[in-house]
């Protein structure tokens, strides 16, 4: 059975850019990219990620999710995944994202996260700040 394993990162970050790519059947497809750093264990890394998501007619949001992860030391990894996310009540662009992402091509420091499935958690608040999240699926 799987279940939650232990806190793999976390980081901190802004958005960057935001943009909409296309409009199809009345919904956008939007755009976000940010900025993050955090800790994998006790090594520093940024992190330069992009989704793009949907606003579905209940008000959810479904993404894909991109990025890649570079320590201070020039160690490097990718990921990517998928997302469901929602905007938080009583505020103008606050939401929260959740979802499954892989690694890949990890080397140095992140060679552990190779092929690890992991779960995560983004926050994104009015003004940008995000708080991002990653727990390895065991």
């Amino acid at each position: 059975m799987t279940s939650i394993g232990k806190l793999l990162t976390e980081e901190q970050g802004q958005l960057t850019v935001r943009r909409v790519l296309t409009v199809e059947s009345g919904s956008a497809k939007v755009e976000t990219s940010w900025e993050s750093a955090g800790f994998l264990h006790d090594v520093h890394y940024t992190d330069l990620g992009t989704l793009w998501s949907y606003i579905r007619p209940d008000g959810t949001l479904y993404g894909e999710w991109k990025g890649g992860l570079r320590t201070d030391d020039n160690d490097t990894a990718v990921y990517r995944g998928i997302t469901g996310g929602r905007y938080i009540d009583d505020t103008l662009h606050s939401r929260t994202y959740r979802g499954a992402i892989t690694f890949e091509n990890a080397r140095g420091a992140f060679a552990e996260l190779n092929s690890v499935l992991a779960a995560f958690e983004m926050q994104i608040d009015d003004a940008g700040k995000i708080t991002y999240r990653t727990w390895e699926l065991a």
